[in-house]
């Protein structure tokens, strides 16, 4: 089974490593810069202060969208507004962990001053939305220009490949050189990864939207997990490996089936297996 193309060349922004290699630039670049609210801090602890600033948003951002464009709340709103106001609830998340070592470490003021003294939880309350407001105005614009980088990286065009016109559904977005007979779809953070019997490829597309369009065209299969569907076609058995229930497919590979949609699985496993079709 082949893993798909993405780009060619070395930088591809839809790779995996790609925003935490991101996240660790960034945290560089920051500590390098010598922000003034890191004055009179060592390396190490302006270090760990940056970090925190661009680990911690950053984490917190792409276990949201994972969750978000997995769910059918996806289809709710704009991506791109999903992504804006992702990156507005990391930056208020995250707003007490900054303020909380910020106060451990004790920076100097602006003007080189004594240290401040321990912020009391009032004060701290009063400050949050403006903390918060001073995080977000940093965090968010970095957050979409780093999903502006994924949503524009495209596969290099293969000579003499036809467009995808005028196929129905979810298929309009599969190159056609991977033809039609889906066997899985996966979640891959803001796309997914679509794998047929002549290959797989990574698509821009939202793991919910991606099952939306599967079901609207009548598609053979089912979300059996948050991140995962199956075409029941290429499915050879469900088994159960302790309390966990699984999914074997006919190329040997096994998709995870969550405990709340085992039933509904098995049940639409068998049902299709009956199918006159199959027998035919």
């Amino acid at each position: 089974m082949t893993h798909g193309r993405v780009t060619d060349g070395a930088f591809d922004p839809r790779g995996r490593w790609f925003f935490p290699a991101a996240g660790l630039a960034l945290t560089v670049l920051l500590v390098l810069s010598e922000p003034a609210r890191t004055v009179g801090l060592t390396t190490l602890e302006r270090s760990a202060l940056a970090a925190l600033n661009v680990m911690l948003p950053l984490a917190i951002c792409l276990a949201t969208s994972r969750w978000v464009m997995a769910s059918i709340a996806a289809r709710l709103l704009p991506y791109w507004l999903w992504l804006t106001l992702i990156g507005a609830a990391a930056a208020w998340i995250s707003t007490p962990a900054f303020v909380a070592l910020e106060a451990w470490l004790r920076p100097l003021d602006l003007d080189g001053g004594p240290p401040p003294g321990d912020p009391d939880l009032r004060s701290f309350l009063r400050g949050w939305p403006s903390e918060a407001w001073e995080a977000g105005r940093v965090i968010v614009p970095v957050w979409l220009l780093l999903n502006l980088a994924v949503r524009w990286s495209r596969p290099a065009p293969i000579a003499g490949e036809s467009p995808a016109e005028g196929r129905p559904g979810f298929l309009a977005r599969i190159p056609r050189r991977l033809g039609d007979d889906i066997i899985s779809v996966r979640a891959e953070q803001h796309y997914v990864h679509v794998e047929t019997t002549l290959g797989g490829e990574l698509l821009f597309c939202g793991f919910g939207r991606a099952v939306h369009e599967l079901t609207m065209q009548g598609a053979p299969g089912m979300a059996i997990h948050r991140s995962h569907w199956v075409a029941w076609p290429h499915v050879a058995e469900i088994y159960n490996v302790g309390s966990e229930v699984r999914c074997r497919l006919k190329s040997g590979q096994t998709v995870p089936i969550s405990r709340r949609r085992s039933r509904e699985a098995r049940d639409a496993f068998d049902a299709f297996r009956l199918l006159p079709a199959r027998t035919a």
